[in-house]
């Protein structure tokens, strides 16, 4: 059922597409809501992406070549890019089964906390494009863009995980109405 849904999804998300800029609240609620799925589904079947592991050497690089290939010849449009980032998480989910199969403190905490930043995390970036809009004349990352993803990408994961802690810390146990966690 859950994959009828997913598919049944991703109609509308490639005919609607990325909203510029993510403005547009119920538009980017279409376009994400099959990559939401697809986690579900994964979370859920496990075996979708442990059958690639065998094969994941061979079949990750033939993805990622043949995205560059229909990328250098081609326009993939945002609603297509959709389809080829979702792939690539499958693949990606099966190169870590493979070949991560350490324990890694700073990644399961990130886990536990991903649907809390996944939820936080648009209300900085928002915050961030107001501030670039309002300070536009002053903006002095507009020629360094590789200094400017660094800083709002560390911007928003800071924030992000300081409100957790704020959280955490004012509401204490009944934090988990909140947080989930």
């Amino acid at each position: 059922m859950l994959l009828i849904l997913l598919i049944a999804s991703l109609i509308p998300a490639v005919y609607i597409g990325r909203p510029r800029l993510n403005e547009n609240v119920i538009q980017a609620s279409f376009y994400f809501f099959p990559a939401y799925l697809l986690g579900v589904l994964l979370a859920q079947n496990s075996s979708i992406y442990i059958k690639l592991q065998n094969h994941i050497a061979f079949i990750l690089p033939s993805f990622i070549l043949c995205y560059l290939f229909i990328a250098a010849y081609f326009h993939i449009t945002k609603s297509l890019d959709l389809l080829f980032k979702m792939s690539l998480s499958i693949l990606l989910l099966g190169f870590c089964y493979r070949y991560l199969q350490v324990k890694n403190k700073a990644l399961d905490m990130f886990a536990r906390l991903s649907f809390f930043l996944f939820i936080i995390h648009g209300y900085f970036i928002g915050l961030v494009n107001v501030l670039i809009k309002t300070l536009d004349e002053y903006f002095f990352f507009k020629n360094f863009e590789f200094l400017y993803v660094v800083s709002v990408f560390s911007f928003v994961v800071f924030s992000s995980l300081l409100t957790f802690i704020v959280i955490k810390w004012t509401f204490g146990i009944s934090s988990k109405k909140w947080l989930g966690i």
